[in-house]
């Protein structure tokens, strides 16, 4: 049987701050239940971080993607990484600096999205087996990368876009702000709310 989510870490550089230690620290104390995963490069020298984490599992990839924030834009554009995230159902991507307030991933991965996240750099809630199979089909993936600066976050939103038209009901806030992305408008909505579903 899958994990229902598994919390992913992306590691960039072994030293923290005292903000990123306390909103690490945060994550456990909420999502220490649940199964935990480092991902970082496959030079980065962990230091101190691997001894305050001792025990956890870490991942590593091609340097290039831990580079800077499109390098990892890249990685989580490639069906290889969700690939390797088959045993569980969804992933959630917790960067060092978010603070949790409080714990309702549970309540979200039964909520049929595929996609959450509020804006770029923020923790994201992703579908494993949807993911990689959407980047495994696309050649659109494949031409985004190769086009210039890359965001996953502009390539998803994109997407679910695209796939508004087919929900039977979306959710108030959902429909309202695709209305007004279609109409030019952007009333009432921050700029950095952006609710998301990939089908």
């Amino acid at each position: 049987m899958k994990e229902l989510v598994t919390v992913v870490i992306p590691v960039f550089d072994h030293s923290l701050t005292d903000a990123e230690t306390a909103s690490l620290n945060r994550c456990f104390d909420l999502l220490g239940t649940f199964p935990v995963q480092f991902i970082t490069g496959n030079h980065t020298d962990l230091g101190k971080f691997d001894s305050d984490y001792y025990g956890f599992e870490t991942y590593r990839y091609d340097d290039v993607y831990f580079a800077d924030r499109e390098g990892f834009s890249r990685l989580l554009l490639s069906p290889d990484f969700y690939g390797q995230f088959g045993w569980s159902e969804f992933i959630f991507i917790f960067e060092p600096g978010a603070y949790l307030v409080k714990n309702e991933l549970r309540h979200w991965c039964r909520q049929a999205y595929d996609f959450i996240q509020l804006s770029p750099q923020c923790p994201s809630l992703r579908r494993v087996e949807k993911f990689e199979k959407r980047a495994k089909k696309q050649q659109e993936v494949l031409r985004y990368l190769q086009s210039g600066p890359v965001s996953d976050f502009a390539f998803w939103q994109e997407k679910a876009a695209g796939f508004l038209s087919g929900l039977r009901t979306p959710p108030g806030p959902v429909a309202k702000y695709y209305a007004q992305l279609r109409s030019g408008k952007n009333e009432g909505l921050p700029e950095s709310v952006s609710p998301f579903i990939l089908l």
